[in-house]
């Protein structure tokens, strides 16, 4: 979600496309708020600690404890936070990085679970097999 650093009015829309993001997109998605426009340092009218603190109360919101843990490793919270200016590229990179760092995380976790799952599924197999042998 991109908004306006100088346009206040364009951040006060964060909250509802962040409430429609969670009612109408997968579960899974990973969130970025991107305040853009860095370079108009002098026109600010949305300060970063309203749009960080913002950010911060979202991970309590996820549905899923997992995905929170897992938002929690990329920020602290389950929306991360990258100021950027599309003008000079500062922090465009990074702004997206971040979230394919959400992303990489949650596979790893997802493989991660899925292997214990397989694991237990062959432990069970395994001592059936065995018990029956005997």
């Amino acid at each position: 979600m991109v908004y306006d650093i100088s346009k206040h009015g364009t951040y006060e829309n964060v909250e509802r496309w962040l409430k429609e993001l969670r009612d109408h997109a997968d579960s899974n998605i990973v969130i970025s708020l991107v305040g853009n426009k860095s370079d108009l340092r002098h026109l600010r009218s949305v300060p970063s600690d309203e749009a960080k603190a913002f950010s911060g109360k979202e991970i309590t919101k996820h549905r899923f404890f997992l995905l929170r843990y897992i938002f929690f490793l990329i920020e602290k919270n389950g929306v991360s936070f990258i100021e950027t200016s599309a003008l000079d590229s500062t922090n465009v990179e990074q702004a997206f990085q971040t979230i394919l760092t959400g992303i990489i995380h949650f596979f790893k976790i997802f493989l991660l679970i899925l292997f214990f799952f397989l694991l237990k599924k062959f432990i069970v197999l395994f001592l059936n097999v065995k018990c029956q042998i005997q």
